[in-house]
């Protein structure tokens, strides 16, 4: 997509933007993904927006480290132990999917 002008970004499809993702050196498909993104959010382009923005995350997740909860500031470590000993240690384990087990 590089050197494409605004009627190649229009047209674009998925593949073509897959195909883009991998020409691009890893440290920069975190911006060039995000621009994308917001070109396309204010050209009205609603599914390309959302399809750069699903791309982005998923080549970011890769190299995301989890956050852990006792490294935010402000927070009870009581409460951080309790969330360990279930098996809780990052933020995003907090909002991960878990069978619900009641505790009387």
């Amino acid at each position: 997509m590089t050197g494409v002008g605004l009627a190649g970004l229009e047209a674009a499809g998925e593949q073509e933007l897959q195909d883009y993702v991998e020409t691009l050196d890893p440290g920069t498909v975190k911006e060039r993904m995000r621009g994308l993104a917001l070109y396309y959010a204010f050209a009205a382009n609603e599914p390309l927006a959302r399809l750069t923005g699903e791309i982005r995350q998923r080549r970011i997740a890769k190299t995301c480290r989890a956050f852990k909860l006792h490294e935010f500031r402000g927070v009870d470590l009581e409460d951080v132990a309790r969330l360990k000993a279930i098996g809780i240690v990052t933020a995003d384990q907090v909002y991960a999917p878990r069978p619900f087990t009641p505790q009387i």
